[in-house]
């Protein structure tokens, strides 16, 4: 049975054998085809490969006057006033101007071209007691560029402090008066002073102001970025009435460099350094900012709940949209 069943499976025909002979060759003449047929070399084309490597070398060559031209317009856009988007990055133009770093409001500082992170490191400086005392203190402010620190440095005007000898000689002793015997007279100038542009000196010669009071108007005139009317000096803190009512006739103010803030790409801590804006107007400008986009006219400002009316009209000066 064994026999009869291996008979069946393994054996073949005569034209089996043949069928079987005839494949094998054909394997082993496929197998061995490849070598059999000589490979043709490929004719080298001189001509074409140096155009390829001189297009090579002018590709090559464009890519890095490219990368150098991108790397010269990073350092140039760093500057920029109008913001734009290169790379995902943002880059603010830069507003040259003659500034005291003492007194300068977050909005002048942004016009100058200064980061917002920088800004918020000078205003920490300044709150907490320091001072420049020259213009090269401005390069040791952390976070500043270099460069743009050295091209700030000729725009600087410190405003000196007033020293006590020269507060005395705005004193003379008059000649005796019999009815007031110890009266001591001052010599006031006469001129009309812009708030805007004046310094300390200046401001000591009106009547009933001293020097820590013509301080405070100047730090308070840079945090503010400017008055808008005369009225504002009576909101610093220790000028009398009185004194306001003698002055006021004396004084004006020019409103064309009034440093503004926009409220369109302020953020919350550029916003509360303002002296009339606290965390929660702040705050408030932002939601709605993000909530409606941005503002079309600083109007707008009113549709805030919690701006009033005389709040609204106290901030409209110093905003912008643009």
């Amino acid at each position: 049975m064994y026999k009869q069943i291996v008979k069946d499976y393994f054996s073949f025909t005569k034209k089996e054998r043949l069928a079987i002979i005839v494949l094998m060759a054909l394997i082993f003449v496929i197998f061995l085809l490849p070598y059999l047929i000589p490979q043709r070399k490929p004719v080298m084309d001189i001509a074409a490969l140096r155009n390829v490597q001189k297009e090579l070398t002018r590709s090559h060559n464009e890519a890095d006057t490219s990368h150098n031209q991108n790397l010269q317009a990073d350092a140039d856009l760093s500057f920029d006033h109008k913001q734009e988007s290169i790379h995902g990055k943002a880059y603010v133009k830069r507003e040259m101007f003659y500034f005291d770093p003492n007194t300068l409001s977050a909005a002048g500082w942004q016009k100058l071209g200064v980061p917002d992170k920088t800004i918020k490191t000078i205003y920490n400086y300044v709150s907490k007691g320091g001072k420049f005392r020259q213009k090269g203190d401005i390069s040791k402010i952390y976070g500043l560029h270099p460069e743009l620190a050295k091209r700030l440095m000729p725009y600087i005007r410190l405003t000196a402090e007033p020293a006590f000898t020269d507060q005395r000689k705005q004193y003379k002793q008059p000649a005796y008066t019999p009815s007031r015997p110890d009266y001591i007279q001052t010599v006031f100038s006469k001129e009309i002073i812009d708030l805007n542009a004046t310094d300390t000196t200046a401001l000591i010669a009106l009547p009933g102001i001293g020097s820590k009071l013509a301080a405070r108007i100047v730090l308070f005139r840079g945090r503010l970025g400017g008055f808008y009317e005369v009225d504002q000096l009576k909101e610093i803190y220790g000028l009398p009435d009185s004194t306001f009512q003698r002055i006021k006739f004396r004084l004006q103010v020019s409103v064309e460099g009034l440093q503004k803030i926009n409220i369109n790409t302020a953020d919350v801590e550029i916003l509360k350094s303002h002296p009339y804006i606290r965390w929660n107007i702040a705050n408030a400008i932002m939601q709605y900012r993000m909530q409606h986009g941005n503002f079309n006219r600083v109007e707008d400002i009113g549709a805030i709940g919690i701006i009033t009316k005389d709040l609204q009209t106290k901030l409209l000066p110093y905003f912008t949209v643009n």
